[in-house]
């Protein structure tokens, strides 16, 4: 994980929330799904997509060995006083494994090679002090996020 720290100090507290959100989040896809400490991260309006995609095989039966790398994180002011953080994720030194035995899956069962490279945006809101994402875009995939292809 980069160490970003924006230059608005208002901003930060949304961009570090960001940022505990991915690492929780990537724990949860690292146990299979059995981890629910993103949730906190996650308003409960923005909370269905991300639970439907930590429910499906890919997820409840894998894990993962390897490293992430999340960089280039970015902030802007959206409207209503939110925040909009974007960062880009790698998971080309990451790989698949069978969540029961550890063992590292077939090529067939990893990422094509451009779907390790992707642009993550997030939308964050303020409630009560606590920085929570309240929306999610899609993620976008090189080739058209290559500014995420080291």
């Amino acid at each position: 994980m980069v160490d970003y720290k924006t230059a608005d100090k208002a901003q930060r507290p949304a961009v570090i929330a960001e940022g505990d959100f991915l690492l929780a989040y990537f724990y949860a896809d690292y146990t299979g799904g059995r981890d629910t400490r993103w949730e906190s991260y996650v308003a409960p309006s923005a909370r269905g997509v991300l639970a439907q995609d930590l429910a499906v095989p890919d997820v409840t039966t894998e894990s993962f060995t390897g490293t992430i790398r999340v960089w280039r994180m970015s902030a802007l002011p959206a409207s209503g006083g939110s925040i909009q953080v974007s960062e880009c994720v790698d998971t080309a030194a990451a790989k698949n494994t069978n969540l029961t035995t550890g063992a590292v899956l077939p090529a067939s069962e990893q990422n094509s090679a451009d779907g390790n490279y992707s642009l993550e945006i997030d939308i964050l809101g303020e409630s009560h002090g606590m920085w929570q994402i309240t929306k999610i875009e899609n993620p976008i995939y090189y080739p058209l996020a290559s500014e995420c292809k080291p």
